[in-house]
């Protein structure tokens, strides 16, 4: 079976690591992410990212084709900065207990993902 790997850029955010949540990741329930006024359950797919332009870390919550269903940012007034990927990945084991053996790193660069994201339709190249 082939394994699912992301695109380099989801949105507008370079993927550093991904994990694919399976049978043997538990869901316990203990997130409350909204997007568009609806909870986010379980989900499929995860990434580590790297905004292009700012450089804030966070964690992505997507379906099976990659595609962003809810972003989750520490960054922000209310929250205590993430300042590394080590930590999003241990948050993250609190939402999806045994995920943090699922890590795989892309490894591509921050110029290689902005190449990829300019190739992008619909993107602004301004």
């Amino acid at each position: 079976m082939d394994v699912p790997v992301p695109p380099p850029v989801l949105n507008d955010f370079r993927v550093l690591e991904y994990a694919i949540v399976d049978e043997t990741v538990q869901y316990t329930g203990r997130l409350h992410l909204y997007a568009n006024d609806e909870r986010i359950g379980p989900v499929p797919r995860l990434a580590v990212c790297e905004h292009l332009f700012n450089g804030d870390l966070l964690l992505l919550h997507c379906n099976e084709e990659w595609e962003v269903l809810a972003v989750q940012a520490w960054n922000g007034p209310a929250g205590s900065p993430t300042l590394s990927i080590d930590e999003i990945k241990h948050r993250a084991e609190d939402f999806y207990r045994g995920i943090s053996a699922k890590w795989t790193a892309l490894g591509t660069s921050m110029e290689e993902a902005k190449a990829y994201y300019e190739k992008q339709p619909g993107t602004d190249h301004e």
